[in-house]
């Protein structure tokens, strides 16, 4: 009874060791076409960072490239540094033809590899986005999981990708212009005019002595005299800039001042000839008022 159940047991540590290859992790315990082993499991350590493994992307005629044209057939090559299994994934588009069930995918089965090469189709809907390459690799039932990304980007339908795009039959997905970081209407080139600054005047000090003088507009202390000045003229203004300036309202005089008097001596002179026989005539009538004793 041992042997059998050795035997069993030889098989069914076996089969787990090899479901663990990242090949037949796709095959069976990977939940979507993108996944990759995240964790340690059947004999195989956690995924670690791999920089030794490279990738090189190849046209049609095996030169290299930097980027795709959406529509068009590539080479994917990738390289190890000793013999793997791989599990390759792209985040868009068809990876020749290593699984039916999900196309942006290819694993290297039971074979171990120092590299592969793989065809990849850019789709025509990826224009202007990039795409992510992963491969997940174990050199052994043992190894750890080794993984390293890539990105190429997909450039647009125009340009150097137009015939191949055109041949693909992809919608014109053309390159977005670039605008400028400020918007102007003003001409280009042009010279700029010199920035014109509004002049200040010179104000000269006032002194304390001075008696102010009203001006048109409420204009500041004068240090001419109102006696030097002629009617409806404004004196001169002498003050500097950084002096304060004493704000009166405006009153204009009379343009003929000599007939304003005339009149006022007029008015004066004819209230008194009416006035002074008023006051007489009031003086000798008391009684009218209820003054006088006769009218008790």
């Amino acid at each position: 009874m041992a042997g059998p159940q050795l035997l069993l047991v030889l098989l069914m540590s076996y089969a787990l060791s090899s479901e663990a290859y990242p090949g037949l992790f796709a095959n069976k315990r990977a939940e979507g076409c993108l996944d990759h082993p995240g964790v340690k499991f059947a004999g195989h350590g956690a995924p670690k960072p791999d920089s030794t493994t490279t990738f090189a992307v190849k046209d049609s005629k095996g030169l290299p490239k930097k980027s795709f044209c959406p529509g068009g057939t590539y080479k994917i090559d990738v390289q190890f540094v000793e013999e793997r299994q791989a599990l390759l994934t792209a985040s868009n588009g068809v990876l020749g033809t290593g699984d039916k069930r999900c196309l942006n995918r290819k694993y290297s089965a039971n074979m171990r590899l120092d590299g592969f090469e793989s065809s990849f189709t850019a789709p025509c809907d990826a224009a202007g986005t990039t795409i992510l390459f992963k491969v997940t690799s174990a050199a052994g039932a043992k190894d750890y999981y080794h993984q390293a990304t890539a990105e190429v980007d997909v450039g647009y339908t125009d340009g150097p990708c137009a015939d191949i795009s055109k041949a693909a039959q992809c919608k014109p997905v053309t390159t977005p212009i670039a605008l400028p970081k400020t918007l102007s209407n003003a001409p280009k080139n042009l010279p700029e005019a010199p920035a014109t600054k509004a002049p200040v005047p010179k104000i000269a000090a006032v002194a304390a002595s001075t008696t102010p003088v009203a001006v048109v507009g409420a204009a500041a202390a004068r240090t001419a005299t109102p006696s030097s000045l002629v009617d409806g003229d404004a004196p001169p203004l002498d003050a500097k800039a950084g002096d304060k300036l004493l704000l009166r309202p405006v009153v204009k005089g009379p343009r003929n001042r000599m007939a304003l008097l005339a009149l006022h001596g007029a008015l004066m002179l004819l209230a008194f000839v009416v006035l002074l026989p008023l006051g007489a005539l009031v003086s000798r009538h008391r009684w009218v008022f209820g003054r006088d004793t006769r009218t008790r």
